[in-house]
């Protein structure tokens, strides 16, 4: 196939959608990089291409509210564009195409807006024919139903929720699944009915997400029992409603994608395998369920295509947009328009539609078209070898303009790993603002993240060693041995449990840090796991402080293990230099501090009793949640002013 023609012979589709972005953040001629470009909210929701690919709709930002999105719909040949709602109050959070005239989506009330009333959240559907809209439900969207339109799976807001079909012109709901096997993730076949998911065993508190199927005809619930606590990524029905597509380890330390037969409980020959890394991610299926292809992290995305149609359009796809992740994400019945999604490490995305008729590919929206990925720094993957031989991999965001040249370094350890999570490639606005300051970025992917086996993960469990952290020391020096880091000027920063991360490395490795950074993170591990089992009781399940017991290990057991890894009792051997930024949520009442608030005043006060040079900054927001583009400039600039004062940029 060739390159695909950028240009049309009529720019409306291509102009229609990027007139109505909100006014520029910030100039692309510019050289000095804003923190408002980089923090700002994205300009664009979702993108959806309606069946018969004459429609798209759109969700974009609203000018007078952060986080909230009207709905507007693209008419693909004339490029004419209508606003279908934009309610004062509310955003819209997602939104689909139920068939070629109707669309569904979810309104929310946003936060403090005085006009918002919850009578109008929930979700609803909109007809582009009448221009009527009305309520559907006030649960969550399961699924669609291809084969029935005018019906819709939801499902109830319990922790074990039941299934209801629900018809989208009167509103009336039945039962078609009670919850009997303590599902908390349904898989809905081809059929519309809900024939396997994702479940806690409660009897044998286990935390591992078992698989439970029913074949069809049969009332008995099957189960196949997780190896790991990131088992069955990947679970959806083939097209012929009997196998199940699978990520799971059978019987492996690395996770792979099977094709099991749900009828002789028979794995198949794995479709998809990797000697480094986990198979997870999403698994992209045609209107019947036959796969199209698999994305799944490497230290890259990568795909993987079972039709040689759609590896050929990739591929050209990647010749038309270079250097990016170019994914296929919906087309028309007829496969005749196609919408892309291409992004990078320096661009957070945009979207594009294709025209197979006419050979042409058109840009439609970019999330933040003030961006320009010029001006960006690159995202780069590495990986070294640990002092006790363990593989160790991260990525590496150097300033601009620096190669061979060793720069101040600032390390960010993973504060997902004991949830299973790991850092990916793509774009990253607060590693960006960093190297836009001087710095380098090293984000390390320490043992016991996600993504790289069973054995991997399980050595960051119970770490009384410490190991995870020399994995962070390992880092550093791998980083000036290369020439990349200036030595001695180091500094390691991190939010919630990551921060924990910092303040235990800084212990362990008191001289090889000049500062460290750390937010909203524990300092007495004793309050933690009471605080899991204050949840649990809330919630009426054990989940949290199993959690918490599986990865820092059994305070009932080891009465002396919370007080040794909690970081107030590590106190005398840190000598760095320690931001600590604290969430302190603003009230006009008179509060009493809590025994976490407590715990951290007594930890500041241990460190500056010993001389330890500690500044203690509070905030009353939470730096990831709902934050304000002010609030973020405010927060990073308040790291970078003490960075620059630590290890200068």
């Amino acid at each position: 196939m060739k390159p695909f023609s950028k240009k049309s012979k009529n720019m409306r589709l291509a102009h229609a959608l990027l007139l109505l972005s909100l006014p520029a953040f910030g100039s692309t001629e510019a050289q000095t990089i804003e923190p408002k470009d980089l923090f700002a909210s994205y300009e664009y929701g979702d993108v959806e291409l309606s069946p018969d690919g004459e429609n798209i709709a759109v969700l974009i930002s609203r000018s007078d509210t952060d986080n909230a999105r009207k709905m507007l719909l693209l008419k693909v040949d004339s490029g004419e564009v209508i606003t279908l709602l934009d309610l004062p109050g509310h955003s819209v959070s997602w939104v689909n195409w139920v068939d070629n005239r109707r669309l569904l989506y979810r309104i929310r009330r946003v936060r403090r807006a005085s006009s918002a009333t919850g009578a109008f959240s929930g979700i609803f559907i909109f007809d582009i024919v009448y221009f009527s809209t009305k309520r559907i439900t006030g649960a969550s969207l399961l699924d669609t139903v291809p084969s029935d339109p005018e019906r819709v799976l939801i499902v109830d807001t319990d922790r074990f929720p039941a299934v209801f079909r629900v018809n989208i012109n009167d509103g009336y709901w039945k039962t078609i699944r009670g919850n009997y096997a303590n599902i908390t993730r349904w898989i809905v076949d081809h059929d519309g009915k809900p024939r396997a998911g994702i479940s806690v065993d409660i009897k044998r508190n286990n935390l591992k997400p078992n698989l439970v199927y029913r074949p069809q005809g049969s009332k008995k619930w099957k189960t196949i029992r997780a190896r790991s606590y990131t088992d069955f990524d990947i679970a959806s029905f083939d097209s012929d409603n009997q196998h199940l597509f699978l990520t799971h380890g059978a019987g492996t330390d690395r996770k792979k994608l099977f094709r099991f037969d749900i009828e002789t409980e028979q794995f198949g020959l794995a479709l998809a395998s990797d000697p480094v890394y986990d198979i997870g991610g999403y698994l992209a299926q045609d209107r019947k369920g036959h796969p199209i292809y698999l994305r799944y992290e490497k230290d890259k995305p990568k795909k993987l295509f079972f039709k040689q149609k759609w590896a050929d359009m990739q591929a050209t796809l990647d010749h038309s947009l270079p250097h990016r992740e170019n994914s296929i994400i919906d087309w028309s019945d007829d496969e005749k328009r196609i919408l892309i999604f291409s992004r990078s490490d320096r661009h957070p995305g945009e979207y594009y539609l294709y025209d197979d008729a006419e050979g042409k590919l058109d840009l439609l929206v970019s999330l933040a078209s003030w961006i320009n990925p010029d001006e960006m720094a690159e995202r780069k993957p590495f990986s070294f070898q640990s002092r006790d031989g363990l593989q160790i991999h991260g990525y590496l965001t150097l300033p601009r303009n620096t190669e061979g040249k060793p720069v101040p370094l600032l390390v960010v350890p993973n504060g997902d790993a004991w949830i299973g999570g790991r850092y990916g490639w793509g774009f990253d606005a607060e590693a960006q603002f960093f190297a836009s300051r001087g710095y380098a970025v090293m984000h390390v992917n320490q043992r016991g993240s996600g993504g790289y086996g069973n054995d991997f993960s399980a050595k960051g469990r119970r770490d009384l060693d410490g190991r995870a952290h020399d994995d962070l020391a390992d880092a550093i020096r791998w980083g000036v041995e290369k020439g990349l880091v200036v030595p001695g000027k180091v500094c390691i920063f991190g939010k919630a449990m990551g921060g924990y991360m910092v303040l235990m490395a800084l212990a362990r490795h008191p001289d090889l840090f000049r500062c460290g950074v750390e937010y909203a993170s524990p300092v007495d591990m004793r309050l933690v796991y009471k605080n899991t089992k204050i949840v649990d009781k809330s919630q009426g399940g054990f989940e949290v402080s199993r959690f918490f017991k599986m990865w820092f290990g059994d305070p009932r057991k080891n009465r002396d293990l919370l007080d040794l890894i909690s970081p107030i009792n590590h106190a005398k051997e840190i000598k760095s230099s320690l931001l600590i930024i604290e969430n302190v949520p603003h009230t006009d009442k008179k509060t009493k501090p809590n025994k976490f608030e407590k715990a951290l005043t007594e930890f500041v006060y241990r460190l500056t009793d010993q001389g330890t040079h500690v500044e203690h900054e509070k905030v009353p927001y939470d730096i990831d949640g709902s934050t304000s583009v002010e609030q973020k400039i405010e927060f990073y600039t308040m790291v970078t002013d003490f960075l620059d004062r630590q290890i200068g940029s």
